[in-house]
């Protein structure tokens, strides 16, 4: 049941090997200059919706490398924390399990990955009328203990003057992003946490051997 619930995990945070800076490869620079303002916040909040009824929400410490998901799905629910190079986490109020992470391991957002290839769209307006810069991403999620799905779409909208991501939806999920550099986007691993019992590392692909 584990992996169900860690499904949110691949869709709001890849884990892999890399930095956020744009690569000379990628082809859009767009998505390089979205990426270099996402990299220079401090941190920032990222809510997920799932039509499978997946929720959740992510607090992302930027500059430290740190992240906090909360997650739920159906009745089971997910607490992770990303930092000091290990990934903690707590499923259905169970006792604390911890796996270790890649060597380099970073955070990517799911549209902004390593695998995303970005084409820029025309602006559009939200439901306040406000206009938002818009680009498609289309990517490869890695899904612990199921596989990966290959060319997932997502539409996404960024404001025009710091070209920061606001909304991010695909087929999988609808990724919202607010908060920016807010003093409250703290993460912190609980004490309870710290003496977690060992679990098989993750790979360099997101993927872990433990269920």
């Amino acid at each position: 049941m584990a992996f169900v619930v860690r499904r949110l995990v691949a869709v709001v945070v890849l884990l892999a090997a890399g930095t956020l800076a744009a690569r000379a490869d990628d082809g859009t620079a767009l998505r390089g200059n979205v990426l270099g303002a996402m990299a220079a916040t401090s941190s920032f909040v990222m809510d997920v919706a799932n039509p499978q009824g997946i929720y959740g929400s992510a607090i992302v410490q930027t500059q430290l490398g740190r992240a906090k998901v909360q997650g739920s799905a159906g009745p089971h629910t997910l607490l992770l924390y990303a930092l000091g190079g290990y990934e903690y986490q707590q499923i259905d109020g169970s006792a604390w399990q911890r796996r270790k992470l890649p060597a380099g391991a970073t955070m990517l957002i799911a549209p902004l990955g390593a695998t995303a290839t970005v084409t820029p769209q025309p602006d559009t307006r939200d439901a306040s009328g406000e206009m938002f810069g818009a680009f498609r991403a289309v990517t490869t999620l890695p899904i612990p203990g199921v596989g990966t799905i290959p060319n997932v779409t997502m539409d996404c909208t960024y404001d025009k003057a710091t070209l920061l991501l606001h909304i991010c939806a695909s087929q999988y999920a609808t990724l919202t992003f607010h908060n920016y550099d807010d003093p409250k986007n703290v993460v912190e691993l609980p004490a309870e946490a710290k003496n977690a019992a060992e679990l098989a590392p993750l790979d360099g692909t997101g993927f872990s051997g433990g269920k």
